[in-house]
């Protein structure tokens, strides 16, 4: 590979970075915890809206908040505001 050619593979992925890539979501791809922290980046990045996502990650945040389970907060409110 020449090092033109590796120059335009670093630019390209530079934009698909920067660009978000908009991407449908399933409507069950939150049911718990583990699957919020599998998803969280490409949920505030990628994802386009889904109102079911939106209400699992709400309904997820009460379900946490008021049991004894530890879970990071602010991680969980930041992508549910970026939605």
């Amino acid at each position: 590979m020449t090092h033109t050619e590796l120059e335009k593979i670093e630019g390209a992925i530079a934009v698909i970075k920067i660009v978000r890539i908009p991407r449908n979501v399933k409507n069950n791809l939150i049911n718990n915890y583990t699957d919020f922290l599998r998803e969280k980046d490409l949920l505030k990045y990628h994802y386009n809206f889904n109102l079911s996502v939106f209400n699992s990650l709400v309904k997820l945040a009460d379900v946490l908040w008021n049991s004894n389970q530890r879970f990071n907060r602010s991680e969980l409110l930041k992508t549910t505001k970026i939605l």
